[in-house]
């Protein structure tokens, strides 16, 4: 069964959790635990209790603990696998989902429930969850066997579809201090060339919205944190509106974002490009979003790497 829209069942994903835990990944104190956590198999409850005990001891080591918790996830989603299977529905089953990540942040886990708040039309909680199923992606210590470029771009996707509907702007997040998700240049190898950035306007006008603002300045920031030496700001209006008119507001706005960056002292070259209407925004499902959405999406500056 497919979970979701991330292509991975939950059962494929416990494999992926599951590795190899060796007795290596323990400290000689905690082997008796250790054995008890294999002895429990897929008991949700009795690993729970001993991820519990893990927790507050000394002498169990972080990676014991971290492989610990990726067992209690397992069996999490093994048991959410099961009742879908039974015919429970997905977003009945949420609960589950957010209490495995008290364990373990894994990524599909992250992005399904990205799914299930997209669906009901919260594209800020959905924006959260998808970068931070990226950001659990982009991190080898969490996820050993990144999903396939496709999976990653997928997400990519539609964290930026959810972040160009969102009522308010959602900032990348930041991890060790370093721009992910949506502010990451590459994930896990997989270059991301462009990113939809929602700086809005006032209409008809190269004027920041309040979104537009905040959007501007966390561009600023993850900028300036990566110090990329050029990028290229590419606008982007919805068709209401002559052609010619809107490929100069296009122009416009572009270049305002241009003048924001630059009167902030981020040194980088900085090209323009409009596109005025000719290049609409292409979510994965079209047919899913209304014409005012799709318009809301089309209007936006695209950053090129």
């Amino acid at each position: 069964m497919v979970l979701g829209k991330t292509s991975l069942s939950l059962a494929t994903a416990a494999f992926i959790l599951c590795g190899a835990v060796t007795s290596a990944q323990s400290a000689i104190t905690c082997t008796q635990l250790f054995e008890q956590t294999n002895q429990a198999n897929q008991d949700v409850e009795t690993l729970k209790a001993l991820f519990a005990k893990a927790e507050a001891r000394a002498d169990c080591d972080a990676d014991f603990k971290r492989a610990l918790g990726r067992k209690v996830s397992v069996a999490i989603t093994a048991k959410v696998e099961a009742a879908l299977k039974q015919g429970r529905k997905l977003e009945e089953l949420e609960i589950d989902l957010i209490d495995s990540l008290h364990y373990y942040r894994h990524w599909q886990v992250l992005a399904t429930l990205g799914d299930i708040s997209d669906d009901r039309l919260n594209r800020e909680e959905a924006t959260k969850r998808y970068q931070q199923a990226l950001d659990a992606i982009d991190d080898a210590t969490l996820t050993k066997k990144a999903p396939s470029a496709a999976t990653i771009k997928m997400i990519v996707g539609k964290a930026e579809t959810a972040r160009l509907l969102s009522q308010n702007y959602v900032a990348v997040p930041r991890t060790r201090g370093a721009p992910t998700g949506l502010g990451a240049p590459s994930i896990r190898g997989v270059v991301i060339k462009k990113v939809a950035v929602p700086i809005t306007f006032e209409f008809g006008s190269a004027d920041f919205t309040e979104k537009g603002t905040a959007a501007a300045q966390d561009l600023l920031s993850y900028l300036k944190a990566q110090g990329a030496p050029s990028i290229t700001l590419a606008g982007h209006t919805d068709p209401v509106g002559s052609d010619a008119a809107n490929h100069e507001l296009s122009i416009r706005r572009a270049e305002r974002v241009k003048e924001f960056l630059s009167a902030a002292e981020y040194a980088a070259d900085i090209k323009i490009i409009g596109h005025g209407e000719r290049q609409p925004f292409e979510p994965t499902n079209p047919e899913k979003y209304s014409v005012e959405e799709l318009h809301q999406m089309s209007r936006r500056v695209e950053l090129l790497r």
